[in-house]
């Protein structure tokens, strides 16, 4: 089996491809419109193809891979909207439609979305419907990062999706007992000692600052690290954290990924 593909939508800071590299896959593309991010992005990833138009990509020049990811804006979903109105119907989260054409066009075998948890009550449907249609069976879980005990929580929607139209044939079955090769566990390993150290430098107790009632989860995090590490107008930095996805959970499902891949190969 060759190493595995991976394109990038809404790359942020590369949080996703960070994780899915630990789990062995190669970054192909990655779309970006943030001009700060893209800074991060290209000093990360100097030999990668970049574009900064998600509304201009698609088959005509995007590379074919295997697995196409992202967090598409979740500005109009999340709680840190306040009283606003929320759903995909609006500017920057329906921006999903163009995630879902991309996806029709290059149909990739596996598909990564990421998202707040206001998800599951504004546009799940949608999103679900979407991948259904264009021939996808999907996975849906809620992860926080207090799973892997970081001290904050940090619950984000992940929905994995796989294309119909590449079978998987009867490995389902042997999925469970397979074994990791040898590569991908010196991989994960790396993964978790790597957590451990980055939860080690944040501090055995919880980091998180207490948040008031008019404070959004995102501002008292920034506020948190401010406070903590004594940091003065870093708001680029900040901003690009809070909108980041940590890396350990794509890791994981990356390897997931990679297993079933290689049972099948």
């Amino acid at each position: 089996m060759g190493k595995l593909t991976h394109g990038s939508l809404f790359s942020g800071i590369g949080g996703i491809e960070l994780g899915l590299e630990w789990a062995g896959f190669d970054t192909a593309w990655q779309v970006e419109i943030d001009p700060f991010c893209n800074s991060i992005l290209q000093k990360r990833w100097p030999n990668v193809e970049r574009f900064s138009d998600v509304k201009l990509v698609g088959s005509h020049n995007l590379k074919p891979v295997n697995l196409i990811s992202g967090g598409f804006p979740c500005q109009d979903l999340s709680v840190a909207a306040g009283g606003k109105e929320r759903g995909l119907h609006l500017e920057r989260s329906g921006l999903w439609f163009e995630y879902a054409r991309i996806i029709r066009e290059i149909r990739p075998n596996w598909v990564i979305v990421e998202n707040v948890p206001n998800l599951k009550t504004h546009g799940s449907d949608i999103v679900l419907g979407d991948l259904e249609e264009a021939g996808y069976t999907c996975w849906t879980s809620v992860v926080g990062c207090d799973s892997f005990q970081a001290p904050f929580k940090r619950h984000r929607v992940f929905i994995l999706a796989h294309n119909n139209a590449d079978s998987l044939g009867s490995i389902g079955e042997g999925v469970g007992g397979a074994a990791l090769s040898p590569e991908l566990e010196r991989s994960l390993a790396k993964v978790c000692q790597d957590w451990d150290g980055w939860k080690h430098e944040l501090g055995a107790g919880d980091a998180s600052p207490r948040r008031s009632t008019e404070e959004s989860e995102v501002d008292a995090y920034a506020r948190g690290v401010r406070e903590l590490y004594g940091i003065p107008d870093w708001t680029h930095r900040l901003k690009t954290l809070g909108n980041a996805c940590t890396p350990v959970i794509p890791a994981l499902i990356g390897a997931f990924i990679q297993n079933i891949e290689a049972v099948r190969s």
